[in-house]
């Protein structure tokens, strides 16, 4: 027997706003929309990276929503993924997530390292993702480097004919 847990009018709407933002971030992720990605967030995004965890100093920061567009593609590509781990669990190939999604996402770079191996019945979905992968990732170079374009255009307007 099922537990319930009482919460609040604010906590549920809460709730519904946090589903409805991963609903319409999928809903974008899986149309390859980064402008729809992109108009979920705020104009002014500051979005700080730090590679070196030592160092107080990020080693680079995005002003904006259009530098955020390899980040959104990238993110893409990780919803994809979980999409085919999760599909991998629903046919009974893997029973934890955590192995599905490495799997799925060995297959889905190409790296095809073997070391899980799926049932005959479902061995065909591995060259299928790893072909959709592939395509996939196409499409995000063509995206981000038609942003880099559009951005190179918008600064240096001469360059424009």
């Amino acid at each position: 027997m099922s537990k319930h847990l009482t919460i609040s009018a604010a906590e549920a709407a809460d709730r519904l706003a946090m589903r409805e933002l991963v609903q319409a971030y999928a809903h974008c992720a899986d149309r390859r929309d980064p402008k729809g990605q992109m108009s979920l967030f705020v104009v002014d995004t500051h979005f700080v990276v730090y590679m070196n965890a030592k160092d107080p100093k990020p080693s680079q920061e995005l002003r904006s929503c259009d530098a955020l567009a390899p980040v959104y593609a990238s993110l893409a590509h990780l919803v994809e993924i979980a999409l085919w781990a999760a599909l991998f669990i629903i046919c009974g190939e893997f029973i934890d997530f955590g192995t599905a999604f490495y799997h799925s996402a060995v297959n889905y770079t190409s790296l095809v390292y073997g070391d899980f191996i799926m049932t005959p019945s479902w061995r065909l979905l591995g060259p299928l993702e790893t072909a959709n992968g592939t395509l996939l990732f196409g499409i995000s170079t063509a995206m981000i480097l038609g942003v880099m374009l559009w951005l190179i255009q918008t600064r240096f307007t001469d360059l424009k004919d």
